[in-house]
């Protein structure tokens, strides 16, 4: 998630934007080092110079923050209520569809992907870095239940699912996804019909 505003953040865009402003920060410098030695009459004309360059750099990353802003707020909540078909709720958008689904496994090959031992990434219909709620649903033969569902988050951790009735809510990587991971007993029977189906409800960013 994004940082609030603070000074810290400020100098970190500063430094960002640092080759930018070069010339103008060398200007500076030699300015404050040239009034230590400038009679008072010039002292204050190169201190009048130098709170310029100052509030010259500052207005240019207000400027490129402030282009930012206005190209983010070009979309507003109601525009994604719309696009989404659901509602916020503070920071929580619920879907306003039952089931939003986010990947389907049918059958041995795919639900496969899942067993190979490596998490396989879900995309997920939300922002990136937020928390979706995310529900697993496991179609499969009733002959066997010995199974268990791994997720592996944006933070990388992993965490087993112990109720895959349960809502899941997953923080998201950079890329809105998550990583999945299946394991089964070696008598765990699935076919055609078998489907491991993963749906999200909500997010907050």
């Amino acid at each position: 998630m994004s940082a609030g505003p603070s000074l810290a953040s400020f100098l970190r865009t500063l430094r960002a934007q640092w080759s930018k402003y070069l010339t103008t920060a060398i200007v500076t410098a030699l300015l404050m080092l040239a009034a230590a030695f400038l009679p008072d009459q010039i002292k204050f004309v190169t201190e009048l110079v130098l709170v310029a360059g100052i509030l010259i750099v500052t207005y240019w990353i207000w400027a490129a923050e402030r282009a930012r802003v206005i190209e983010l707020e070009k979309i507003d909540r109601l525009d994604l209520e719309r696009m989404l078909h659901g509602r916020f709720f503070n920071s929580t958008f619920i879907y306003g569809a039952e089931i939003v689904p986010c990947k389907d496994y049918k059958g041995p090959i795919e639900i496969g992907r899942l067993k190979s031992g490596s998490f396989d990434p879900v995309p997920v219909n939300a922002p990136k870095h937020s928390v979706a709620g995310i529900r697993i649903t496991f179609f499969h033969r009733r002959n066997a239940d010995q199974y268990l569902f791994e997720y592996r988050d944006g933070c990388n951790k992993v965490i087993a699912i112990s109720n895959i009735y349960e809502e899941q809510q997953i923080f998201l990587d950079g890329q809105s996804c998550f990583g999945l991971r299946l394991t089964t007993s070696e008598d765990f029977a699935l076919d055609e019909n078998s489907l491991v189906r993963v749906t999200v409800a909500t997010w907050t960013k």
